[in-house]
C-alpha cells in the first residue's frame, strides 16, 4: 500500500519483522541488496502503532510506548559509506520477556484469548532492562571491533529509545560520553521499529551529523532479537523533518 501511494512502480516491496530491531535489520538487508548489485536505491521504513496493543490500565506498559514512523534512503556509493560493520543475534528462550501473548500462529485469536485480554503487551520490565543493556552493549562492541574502531571514534551514539536509563547505561558500558549520545525518548516514548529512524533523522536536523560522521546504531526487540551497526554518514538532511515524516539519506558502499 505504501509502494502504491508513493507511485514507486518499479520497486520491490516487502516487510521485515524484527520488533524494535526492525529498522536496523531493514538497513542491513537493504545494504546487502545494494552491495550484491540487485538494487541501486532502497527506502527503509520503520513504523509502529503500539497504542493498539497497550492496556491503559497496565501501569507497567501504558506509559512507555508510542506511535511513530521514520524512513531512510540508501543509495549505491563508490566510497566507504553506509553500514561499515554490523553484529546481530537472537535468543528465542527469552521471547516471553516482552510479548503479545495471543494473536499469532502459536496462539491464534479466539473468543477465549480476547476475553482473557491476551492481545496486549505483556512485559517483565526488570529482565527486559537487563537483557537490553547486555545485548546492545555486546553487539555494539562487536560491530566496532569488526569496523576496526573504538568507542572514542564514535561521533554519535543512537540507541533504541526503550527508556532513558537503558540508553544511558549502554553508553556508560561502552565508554561513550553523554555529549555524544542522542536521545528523544522523553518526547515520543518507545516507538519500537521507528525509534532509531526517528532519532537518526532528528539528529541530522539538529546538526549532530555531517558527511564523514561515524554513528553507532543499536537496537533490541521482542523475540529477543538485537543488533548494532557502525554507520558512515554521507549526506546532510535538508529541512525540518518531524517524527511522523522523517527522512534521512545515507550511502551504501559496494
Amino acid at each position: 500500500m505504501v509502494q502504491e501511494a508513493l507511485g514507486a512502480s518499479r520497486a520491490l516491496a516487502f516487510d521485515v519483522n524484527a520488533a524494535c530491531a526492525g529498522f536496523l535489520v531493514g538497513l542491513v538487508t537493504s545494504t546487502g541488496l545494494i552491495a550484491s548489485g540487485t538494487m541501486s536505491r532502497c527506502l527503509v521504513i520503520g513504523s509502529e502503532i503500539l497504542s493498539r496493543f497497550v492496556r491503559l490500565t497496565d501501569r507497567n506498559t501504558s506509559i512507555l510506548f508510542g506511535d511513530g514512523a521514520g524512513a531512510a534512503v540508501l543509495e549505491r556509493s563508490e566510497d566507504p559509506s553506509g553500514l561499515l560493520a554490523t553484529h546481530f543475534g537472537s535468543d528465542g528462550s527469552a521471547a516471553s520477556l516482552v510479548q503479545v501473548p495471543a494473536g499469532g500462529s502459536a496462539r491464534p485469536a479466539s473468543r477465549a484469548t480476547v476475553f482473557a485480554e491476551q492481545h496486549f503487551i505483556s512485559m517483565n520490565g526488570r529482565e527486559v532492562f537487563r537483557a537490553a543493556v547486555r545485548t546492545m552493549s555486546m553487539s555494539s562492541r562487536e560491530a566496532l571491533e569488526s569496523a576496526g574502531l573504538k568507542a572514542h571514534d564514535v561521533d554519535l551514539f543512537i540507541c533504541h529509545q526503550a527508556n532513558r536509563r537503558i540508553v544511558s547505561e549502554c553508553a556508560a558500558r561502552l565508554g561513550i560520553p553523554e555529549e555524544r549520545v542522542f536521545s528523544n525518548v522523553e518526547r515520543y516514548g518507545n516507538t519500537s521499529a521507528a525509534s532509531v529512524a526517528i532519532a537518526l533523522s532528528e539528529a541530522a536536523d539538529a546538526g549532530r551529523l555531517h558527511p564523514g560522521s561515524t554513528v553507532l546504531l543499536t537496537a533490541v526487540g521482542a523475540g529477543l532479537v538485537w543488533g548494532a551497526g557502525v554507520l558512515r554518514w554521507t549526506a546532510p538532511v535538508a529541512g525540518g523533518a518531524a517524527a511522523s515524516d522523517a527522512d534521512v539519506l545515507v550511502g551504501a558502499g559496494r
